[in-house]
Parts: structure tokens; sequence; C-alpha cells
């Protein structure tokens, strides 16, 4: 065994730990919750959009189409952005559309402009 495949042995255990530790669990969500506010601040029409939607304009995966964020893990992100009044839900023929509250469309339009200034 190489120094090289320990590196790489030890840089997957590091992440593991990482994606795995309650400390960060706080992080991952608040950053799915930012990814899903700006999918629909950019995507956003006026009857919302749906979770396949979202997932079609490829927010939750890859750019090969697999997904980098689990339908549980947006289904969850979805139920906190609504209690926290960031998303509105409309429900129509059994499909649940979400769009960004005005007070959540302020404020993800004011991390958007932060981040393209931080470039």
């Amino acid at each position: 065994m190489g120094i090289e495949d320990i590196s790489v042995k030890r840089s997957v255990l590091l992440s593991a730990r990482m994606r795995f530790s309650p400390h960060t669990q706080p992080i991952k969500e608040t950053a799915i919750d930012k990814i899903l506010e700006q999918n629909l601040l950019v995507g956003d029409c006026d009857q919302g959009l749906t979770v396949r939607e979202m997932e079609q304009q490829g927010a939750t995966c890859f750019p090969d189409g697999a997904p980098a964020i689990s339908r549980t893990e947006v289904d969850r992100s979805i139920q906190r952005l609504l209690k926290a009044n960031r998303l509105q839900e409309t429900v129509s023929a059994h499909v649940a559309r979400y769009r960004l509250d005005p007070s959540g469309m302020i404020h993800s339009v004011g991390a958007l402009s932060s981040a393209s200034l931080a470039r």
C-alpha cells in the first residue's frame, strides 16, 4: 500500500465522518434549503414548481442525472421552508406546487445578490 492509497482512504474516511456527523447536519440542511430556494427563485413561475419539475431542472442532481440530494432530504427541506413561511404550497389534482413566499423571495434575492458580488 502506497502513500497515495493511504491519502485516498484517509480523505474518504474524513468525508464520511463529516457527512454523517451530527455537528454538520444543520449546515447540510441549510445548504439544501438554499439550493431549493434559489432554484425556485430562478425557475419560479406564477403557479410554482413541483418537486419533479425541480428535479428536471437539475436542482437536486449532478449534471449526469445522478441524484445529489435525496427525495427524502428535498421533502424535509420543503417542510422546513413551509414551517418558516419561506414557501407557499398549492395543491391541485393531488399535485403540490411550491413557490417562494414574498418574504422568502426577498431573502433569496439578497442571498443571490451577495453571492454574485462575492465573485
